[in-house]
């Protein structure tokens, strides 16, 4: 069903979102084909999730469908629920008593879908450093899905959408570390892609 309505709002929106925002995208080839996997994007804008429909037909085929998280405060808002959930939003816990149960529809819809999450957890425009939070890597270890990282810049009209090189399970457990440590590390590679050493130095330690 979310396949459905993903591809049916993708062909009305392509066109009127392309007139509106100038786009700029860079590293498509990097989304997988044959797999669900993890996008892990940055957060800074409530419409991150609708911009993937400025992505051409044959990249957008291997995005959706996807699910993303969606804060409480949003989702029980009784007007949009309906709509974003057909869209692919589901209902993320405020807290949890531990990370299988944060992480528990994450990893159900993962079966079905491709994932859109956000490390910070929350919108980050105007903050500076805000720590990842170790959902992103609890999910990847159990599902072992691979993650793709997405930055997204809005500037004004202006998009760019830059998708690195696919991360494996067994390349970010050599890190080392636990999981809010290897998800800090997912995180940087986000900020790394946007080949700003001024966004870099603002958003990371």
């Amino acid at each position: 069903m979310i396949r459905f309505f993903q591809f049916g709002f993708y062909f009305l929106a392509y066109i009127p979102l392309r007139v509106f925002f100038e786009r700029k995208l860079s590293g498509l080839e990097n989304i997988p084909s044959a797999e669900k996997y993890i996008l892990a994007a940055n957060h800074g804008s409530k419409i991150d999730p609708f911009l993937l429909c400025l992505l051409p037909f044959s990249s957008i085929k291997n995005v959706f469908p996807c699910s993303f998280p969606t804060a409480e405060i949003h989702y029980n808002k009784y007007y949009i629920r309906p709509f974003i959930f057909l869209l692919g939003a589901y209902r993320m816990k405020r807290w949890a008593f531990n990370l299988d149960e944060y992480t528990r529809e994450s990893l159900r819809k993962l079966k079905n879908t491709n994932l859109l999450i956000f490390p910070e957890g929350q919108i980050t425009q105007n903050e500076l450093f805000i720590p990842a939070k170790p959902g992103i890597s609890y999910i990847m270890k159990k599902s072992n899905a691979k993650i793709v990282p997405l930055y997204i810049s809005i500037q004004k009209r202006n998009i760019r959408m830059s998708f690195g090189h696919p991360l494996t399970t067994e390349e970010l457990l050599k890190t080392k570390g636990n999981d809010r440590q290897i998800a800090q590390v997912i995180l940087e590679k986000i900020y790394h892609l946007s080949q700003s050493k001024r966004e870099i130095k603002r958003k990371l330690p």
